[in-house]
Parts: structure tokens; sequence; C-alpha cells
């Protein structure tokens, strides 16, 4: 079985809004709903699970009903960190699916333009591989700062060797529940699901990412979000 797991328990502060980044709307539509659509009508995905903000769970099971989104089998509470959250799923999937033979394919809420074949790559590198994460070279120079405060760099990252993560992330259930179990219990909660597995010193994989495949943060973000649907992609 392949569930979606989508985090949806951010609160948009870099948005400045008082409206959660993923519930805001762009074309009369909620942005997780886009999300939601992409995995609704993908065939290779069987259930989805949504970790939210707990004062947003009405709305969410509200939208479900509107926009015929039938495969969302469950919303959890989302956590203080996106890690936890991420933990309130796989510990829910567990509870219900029990030893079934499970693949989670975790998502950023607020990337709504996931592409099929984003997905379909993912699927396919974790099924040779064991895992997948979404990734994309990078174009430009990367300059690596004298330390985080700081606002100069002595030096440069070779390009050719770096890529950019986007989600999805895709992993066994009880695998990356191990993981993540592991690197909690040592006081680390992973930024995103592919440092779990980096923490516990083993290989993550790369999938094809897409440039459209960005995650709505900023002003800037909604506004492309919404010249991209007007456009009609």
């Amino acid at each position: 079985m392949n569930v979606a797991v989508l985090t949806a328990g951010g609160v948009g502060s870099r948005l400045n809004n008082n409206i959660p980044k993923q519930f805001l709307t762009v074309n009369d539509v909620p942005i997780i709903i886009y999300t939601l659509r992409q995995f609704q009508k993908n065939k290779d995905v069987d259930k989805i699970i949504v970790a939210c903000l707990e004062d947003w769970k009405p709305a969410l099971n509200a939208y479900k009903r509107e926009y015929d989104i039938d495969k969302l089998e469950w919303i959890v509470n989302g956590g203080e960190t996106g890690a936890e959250s991420i933990v309130n799923c796989l510990d829910a999937l567990k509870k219900n699916l029990g030893n079934e033979d499970v693949t989670v394919i975790i998502h950023d809420g607020n990337r709504p333009l996931v592409s099929s074949d984003v997905i379909k790559s993912a699927l396919l590198v974790k099924k040779e591989y064991g895992n997948a994460i979404a990734c994309l070279p990078s174009n430009e120079v990367l300059l690596e700062l004298n330390n985080a405060n700081d606002n100069s760099s002595n030096h440069s990252i070779n390009r050719d060797v770096v890529r950019r993560t986007q989600t999805p992330h895709v992993f066994s259930l009880d695998d990356i529940r191990d993981k993540y179990s592991k690197a909690m219990k040592n006081g680390i909660h992973p930024v995103a699901p592919c440092d779990a597995v980096i923490i516990n010193n083993e290989r993550v994989y790369l999938s094809e990412g897409s440039e459209l495949n960005f995650k709505v943060t900023t002003q800037g973000d909604l506004k492309i979000l919404r010249a991209l649907i007007e456009s009609g992609v």
C-alpha cells in the first residue's frame, strides 16, 4: 500500500498572514486542496494522511467533502516541529495498518504543483534502492558562509556535486519510523525526512524533481503560484 503523508501544520509566519499558508486560497481554492488533488488523482496512491493544525482540522474535513478527496483517510494533529508532525502521521499509520507493507510518500502540503512524473520517479527509485528523495541540480554558484550569522564568504561549493532537495521523500513505513525514533531519542529533530536517514549514517537515493514543485513560503511564491494556476499549469 502506498500512503501519501502530507504536512500541513505550519503557521505561515514568513507570509505575514493570520491564515496558515496551506489554507490560503488561489482562485478561491485552498493551497492544500491543490496538493491533495495531485495525490487523489494519482493511481499509485492508495490513501492519504495529513498532519494539520488542530484548530484547522474541522476546515480540512469540510474541504475533504467539498472537493471529494475520498483518499484522505486520516487527519492527525500537527506537532511543534515538522519532525513531530511527520512522526504523528507515521505513528497513526502504524496503529491503523499494523504489520501491513506500507510505503509512505512524505510531502509538504504547501508544494501544490507536484506532478505525477515526480511521484512516479520517487516510487521507482524507492522500489530499487529502498528510499527516494526528489531533487534538482543547482544552476547557480553556491557560497558557504564563514558562519551562520556572517554576511561574507571565502569558499564556493562545486555546484556539480550538490542537489536541492524537494519532496516527496519516499520510504518504507517501518524503516523511516525507526529512523525518526532513533534521531529524536538523541534529541535531534530532523529538518527533513532525508536528514533522519543521514543522521543514522545511511545513504539516501535521488529521484527526479521539478522546478514547478516549489514550496509556497513567501508572498513572491504565492504570486508565482497564482500566475501558474491562472495560466493553466
